[in-house]
């Protein structure tokens, strides 16, 4: 992988940081908490690390909406006549205190099993808001978080063959509120399954 980053043949960012704890001196510790990062192209990283695993049934004609947020994310599972089959939520609360490298590892892990779900349960499109587009995100999930999420979701797209749907995200949270109400939902799973709809209806 380095040696086809070097040929220069990929294009990719690359920088350094130093992790320095409060009252601590850059200089002292810069040898030891030196750490260089590379950013890889999605298709490299799947050429190399992410092969396809899991062919997607040619019958799979499901959509799948998801819902990101500081402590879950959230899944919506519909059909082609938009009725709601499924959802499913994965937690993980305590990442809020965590370092930011360890919140990111389970945000990634929790989207994976999302969608390995997904896959099994015959989803083959993937819907999730439209980056250029983004909704006014709350709490401790900024844009950065969610460009990370979906970023990750593309790559699991890739090894699992997918279609990735982005919708406009306006009004999905005020929306939701309504669909919560008549589906007995969370807040959250409705948002995703409004997410799902909008995939359908962009698909």
């Amino acid at each position: 992988m380095i040696n086809e980053l070097i040929s220069g043949y990929y294009t990719y960012g690359a920088g350094v940081s130093i992790k320095v704890e409060k009252n601590e001196d850059w200089r002292d510790v810069w040898s030891k908490r030196l750490i260089l990062y590379l950013n890889i192209p999605i298709n490299l990283y799947v050429k190399y690390m992410g092969s396809v695993i899991t062919n997607v049934s040619s019958n799979a004609l499901l959509w799948a909406g998801f819902d990101f947020n500081v402590d879950r994310v959230c899944m919506a599972i519909v059909d082609s006549a938009g009725r709601l089959r499924d959802t499913k939520t994965v937690f993980f609360s305590n990442a809020v205190n965590m370092p930011r490298e360890v919140s990111e590892s389970m945000r990634e892990e929790a989207l994976t099993e999302l969608v390995k779900y997904a896959v099994a349960h015959g989803v083959k499109y993937l819907a999730v808001e439209d980056l250029e587009r983004p909704r006014r995100v709350k709490g401790k999930v900024g844009k950065w978080a969610l460009r990370q999420y979906i970023q990750h979701l593309r790559v699991l797209a890739k090894r699992f063959n997918l279609d990735i749907l982005e919708v406009n995200p306006a009004y999905s949270s005020i929306d939701a509120i309504g669909i919560a109400l008549a589906q007995g939902l969370d807040k959250h799973t409705a948002s995703a399954y409004l997410i799902a709809l909008r995939g359908l209806r962009h698909q």
